[in-house]
């Protein structure tokens, strides 16, 4: 049986539609980063307190455990680092890239997940190894690899790179003009 996480995937894909909706009606990224600032803040402390005290982590998987993986119930929760991802891009880089990287990150991921679960054990997985990053000075044997996370198909790896590719065509040949 597939747990399809719809819960968490509605999650995921809406703060995409807000952020193409903040971006087509021409808002500041300030007001959301200050939002999420303290969504972080928030989520980051009740995630510190999850792993400190049993009776908070109870109460914590109680009301929000629907939302996350199992395997995050033993680490820091997903939802930390999709936060500091959207904040990292709207504080560094202009709106129009981060708004399309937050749209990557939002419908490309989900699209993976859903792909992958659905189609990926008839495809191979992904290799772990891939690219070996060559360092001056340093038997090449020595050089880290750069790889795939384990356990991730052919199917949902295709699945994110061709909503990668809509999102981007879709974005600046048709959204990224209305605000310019």
């Amino acid at each position: 049986k597939i747990d399809w996480e719809i819960p968490r995937k509605t999650l995921h894909s809406s703060i995409g539609f807000l952020t193409l909706s903040l971006y087509v009606n021409g808002g500041t990224p300030q007001p959301v980063i200050v939002v999420l600032t303290g969504t972080l803040a928030i989520v980051a402390s009740a995630d510190f307190l999850r792993f400190r005290f049993s009776t908070f982590e109870t109460l914590y998987e109680t009301f929000l455990g629907f939302l996350m993986r199992e395997s995050e119930k033993h680490k820091i929760n997903g939802v930390v680092w999709y936060l500091i991802g959207v904040l990292f891009a709207l504080y560094f880089y202009p709106m129009d890239i981060a708004v399309v990287a937050i749209l990557i990150l939002s419908w490309a991921d989900t699209a993976a997940s859903t792909i992958g679960r659905l189609y990926g054990r008839y495809t191979p997985a992904l290799p772990s190894r891939v690219l070996r990053i060559p360092i001056p000075f340093v038997k090449a044997r020595y050089h880290p690899r750069l790889g795939f996370a384990s356990r991730k198909s052919t199917a949902g790896f295709m699945a994110a790179a061709l909503t990668g590719l809509v999102i981007t065509t879709s974005f600046w040949g048709y959204f990224g003009p209305l605000r310019a």
